[in-house]
């Protein structure tokens, strides 16, 4: 398994100044739109009684590097405008210790689909590795849904400074 360590947030620019914060929760929130469509390709996929495992494995790939990025910015631009919402404690506690969670399950997820073509070829993926990859999308899911719920709050929030 990588190293949660290996989430590298150097190569961001700094936290935003509070007139900017609005702005990267929109962007925040498209991409949300983004990864959701992406669960939905891949789930369409997985329902197909054979596919190319080299087409689910790049499809998987983009969505795991969207999801990687996503914490990386949520990381700079959101996690400093947590301690002004009002959310509960354990939305904030699934929100900030979430961040590694999620992408440790998006490495053992891509490690076990890289495994998989090298043994599956065009034939079906197993009930057992679809529940497996089923889980990381529920995962994405539920983080996606907390975040809505806290980002909906900076909309708030704004409009309460201006």
């Amino acid at each position: 398994m990588i190293p949660t360590s290996a989430i590298n947030y150097r190569h961001l620019p700094p936290p935003p100044q509070h007139q900017q914060v609005a702005t990267w929760s929109k962007v925040l929130i498209a991409q949300h739109v983004q990864l959701k469509s992406e669960i939905n390709h891949i789930t369409a996929l997985l329902s197909q009684p054979t596919f190319c495992i080299f087409q689910f494995d790049a499809k998987l790939r983009r969505l795991i590097k969207g999801v990687k990025t996503h914490l990386q910015l949520e990381h700079e631009f959101f996690t400093p405008v947590l301690s002004q919402l009002h959310i509960t404690s354990n939305q904030k506690h699934r929100l900030t210790e979430g961040y590694e969670a999620l992408f440790d399950t998006c490495e053992s997820t891509a490690k076990l689909v890289y495994s998989l073509k090298f043994t599956l070829k065009n034939t079906a993926i197993s009930t057992s590795h679809i529940k497996e990859i089923e889980c990381m999308f529920s995962d994405i899911r539920a983080r996606l849904a907390d975040e809505d719920i806290a980002y909906s709050m900076i909309d708030t929030l704004e409009e309460l400074h201006a």
